[in-house]
């Protein structure tokens, strides 16, 4: 018995990055379950923060919950963005 998990896939972000350092998400590309590469549109956005501090500019990742329109039906996905490697990820299942 092996260990079980989901690589995370990255994907392509159009975001704003403003001058007080905060990230707001407004467009996102990702594969769709056929291969191809679907572009959507960011309508809305609740964004999260993780880090062991407590202070702003001590934060390494930052989560977004965005909703899109996905072949006309509204979705939440998670996706993250890290300072450290500066990428973009598709979490596996929106945070509650």
């Amino acid at each position: 018995m092996g260990a079980h998990f989901k690589i995370q896939q990255t994907l392509d972000v159009i975001a704003q990055f403003n001058r007080d350092g905060s990230i707001i998400p407004m467009k996102i590309r990702l594969y769709d379950e056929d291969g191809e590469l679907q572009s959507y549109k960011v309508k809305s956005v609740r964004q999260r923060y993780v880090s062991s501090t407590k202070a702003p500019s001590d934060y390494h990742i930052i989560i977004f919950d965005c909703k899109i329109n996905a072949f006309g039906h509204d979705k939440i996905v998670s996706i993250s963005y890290s300072y450290a490697d500066r990428l973009w990820k598709l979490l596996d299942e929106p945070l509650e």
